[in-house]
């Protein structure tokens, strides 16, 4: 004889936990997930800000450039390469030093013994300082010239590049990412203000465009290249970093000359 089944009535004490749970379910967010949503609602307030808060000036049609080569040589001054291009090149070097970082969280974390959490702080404390000094070192660089923060910022990114290859404490890494901020922070304002000292009218926007796309280049080759170097030893891609931080600090030392015509004087401790 076959019995027949009753299904559960809803709302009842048979309710199908099987369906409670696939409804649970379609509202979980994962935290990977979590991230990309959180990334999408800023970039669209960002676009919405942009579009209803800002506006180009009258006089940009009007004063827009026809030339948009980007010169090598140094054509007015004494120097072999045109200024605003050698910055191109070191902030080139500069975003592709700090971007080795990125790709090696397995290798850190082992050799560091350490979790998730201590590799976001380390990745994240660049990122902390160069926010945090972007205004007030842009400041500066208005009242005591652009040159001395810029070539001070290099020679610091070759220390802090290099020690992050022999250090084995999660603190001090901790550490080297936060000072290579500063480094950073010291480099791209002043870079940024010097090139739009020498560029002329109407070209101040493909003058500048070198500076942020040779920092886009150098983010995307950072990664790249530790992914490709970290096989000869863990040290290999801090040292090719280095040596690109000594190159870019060279070139800026002998190629770019300061833009403003009027600077005080750095203070140093222990002057009057």
């Amino acid at each position: 004889m076959c019995r027949k089944e009753v299904a559960p009535r809803e709302g009842g004490d048979g309710v199908d936990s099987e369906a409670e749970s696939d409804e649970a379910g379609g509202l979980a967010v994962s935290g990977f997930d979590a991230a990309f949503y959180v990334a999408t609602i800023t970039a669209t307030i960002s676009y919405v800000m942009v579009t209803v808060l800002v506006s180009d000036p009258e006089s940009t049609a009007a004063n827009a450039g026809a030339d948009l080569s980007i010169p090598i040589l140094d054509r007015t001054g004494s120097n072999l390469l045109d200024p605003i291009f050698t910055l191109g090149v070191a902030s080139f070097f500069m975003a592709t030093a700090i971007a080795l970082f990125a790709t090696i969280q397995p290798q850190v974390n082992a050799r560091l013994e350490q979790g998730a959490t201590w590799f976001g702080l380390q990745f994240a404390g660049f990122i902390i300082a160069q926010v945090a000094l972007q205004t007030p070192i842009g400041r500066a660089c208005d009242r005591y010239g652009r040159r001395p923060f810029i070539v001070t910022g290099m020679a610091l990114l070759i220390p802090t590049t290099l020690v992050q290859g022999f250090l084995l404490s999660s603190s001090l890494m901790f550490l080297a990412r936060l000072f290579q901020g500063i480094a950073a922070a010291m480099v791209f304002a002043p870079s940024l203000a010097l090139a739009g000292d020498l560029a002329g009218e109407g070209e101040s926007g493909s003058k500048l465009s070198v500076l942020t796309m040779a920092f886009g280049y150098g983010i995307a080759v950072g990664p790249l290249s530790s992914g490709a170097l970290v096989r000869f030893g863990f040290e290999t891609p801090f040292v090719f970093g280095t040596a690109l931080a000594a190159l870019g600090t060279i070139l800026v030392y002998t190629q770019v000359e300061e833009t403003l015509e009027t600077t005080v004087p750095v203070p140093v401790i222990g002057d009057d």
